[in-house]
Order: structure tokens, then C-alpha cells, then sequence
């Protein structure tokens, strides 16, 4: 039997596919740089894998800042994720929410932290060298909406978070790059859709594919 590992969006038999978005409080005057999270996801999970299919983030400047000014945030991969987020708002799905099926298994996801009015306490990891995506938007001294993107990779899927490298943490966070100045309120929305699979759905025998993928 020939078995051939298969990580595509039409091909992956998942135990779970969720989608969650929200929205921050009234974010004022977060640090900028390394350390200063925004959103912060974690998965720990030694018996599932977690397959990142995409982001979405946004924010709208409610009250306008003092002075103009760039605010930018930055997407990141994150490793070594041995201690979890915390003082923020949380997203991890409850019992029963957030499957696309209802006889999907509830979420294994270990932390997911949304700022509430300040930065994400970040926990303890190990961030990538540069970012997978950067966004930034210059803001005069009135209110003003940037527009959502996704940030999705090209092969299909965003981030791969293995069973086998779980127990060392792995995940993303978004982070603050610029200081927020004086007076400035800005809210942040982020949506985020992910596949919580068993290791073995991502085998199948010769060419047919079997399962499903997130969106089906």
C-alpha cells in the first residue's frame, strides 16, 4: 500500500473546521515593536494537527490622533510558544461553537487572546526573524477605516501546527510596529479560519482524494 502525504485544501479529512472574528475595545496608546501584541494564537495540542488556512485583520481609528501618524501591524509566525497569551480578551471557540458542522468535534485550540482596550500579554515564544505580512496605514488627525484584506498563502494554507512540535507551543501573533501617539482610539477587528485534523487525515492511499477541506 502506498500510502502519500497530501496537504491540500480539497484533499484534508479534518475532525473540525472553525472560523471566528471579533472585535478589540478601544485600543489607545499600545507600544510599538516586538513584545507589543495585538492578537495572539496558540496551539499546543499533542494529538491534532492545526491548519492555518487564513487571516483577516482591520482596524478603524475612532478618535483621531494628536498628531498624524503610521499605524502599522505585522503578522508572525511564532515557535517555541511554551507559555500562553493572557490580559486580553479571549477567542477560544466554547463547547459546541464555532464548527462549521455541528458533528464536528469541539476546538482543541490552546490560546486565543484579542487585545481588549491594551496590548496582548504575550506569554513566552520565539517569533520569526521577519514577517509573513505587514500593514500599515498613515492616519491624519480625523477617524479613518483600513480596508480588510486576507493574508493567504499561494500553496493553499497559511500555517501548518503540528502535533509533533506541540508540546514546544507553536502559533502567530499580529503585532503592534509603531507606538499609538496621544489621543488616538482605534478598534481592531481580526477573522480567522483554521482545520483541526488527526495526523493520519493527512495520508490517503494512491491519488484519490478523500475528506474534506475548510469552506466545504
Amino acid at each position: 500500500m502506498n500510502l502519500t502525504p497530501v496537504l491540500k485544501p480539497w484533499a484534508v479529512k479534518s475532525q473540525s473546521d472553525l472560523k471566528v472574528a471579533s472585535a478589540s475595545g478601544a485600543v489607545t496608546v499600545v507600544t510599538g515593536g516586538a513584545g507589543h501584541d495585538i492578537v495572539s494564537f496558540r496551539w499546543a495540542n499533542t494529538t491534532h494537527d492545526c491548519v492555518v488556512w487564513y487571516v483577516k485583520w482591520y482596524f478603524e481609528v475612532t478618535t483621531g490622533f494628536t498628531a498624524g501618524q503610521i499605524v502599522q501591524h505585522s503578522l508572525y509566525r511564532a515557535r517555541a510558544f511554551s507559555a500562553s497569551p493572557s490580559g486580553a480578551t479571549s477567542l477560544v471557540p466554547a463547547v459546541g461553537n464555532q464548527m462549521k458542522k455541528a458533528s464536528h468535534e469541539d476546538s482543541l485550540l490552546t490560546a486565543f487572546q484579542l487585545s481588549t482596550t491594551g496590548e496582548v500579554t504575550p506569554g513566552t515564544r520565539t517569533l520569526d526573524g521577519f514577517a509573513v505580512q505587514t500593514r500599515g496605514l498613515w492616519c491624519p488627525t480625523t477617524t479613518i477605516v483600513q480596508q480588510a484584506e486576507p493574508t493567504i498563502a499561494p500553496d493553499g494554507y497559511l500555517f501548518y501546527l503540528n502535533a509533533t512540535e506541540a508540546a514546544l507551543g507553536q502559533g502567530f501573533v499580529i503585532q503592534n510596529d509603531v507606538t499609538m501617539g496621544a489621543a488616538g482610539v482605534i478598534t481592531f477587528h481580526v477573522e480567522v479560519a483554521w482545520s483541526e485534523i488527526h495526523p493520519d487525515a493527512l495520508f490517503q492511499t494512491n491519488a484519490a482524494a478523500s475528506g474534506f477541506a475548510y469552506g466545504q
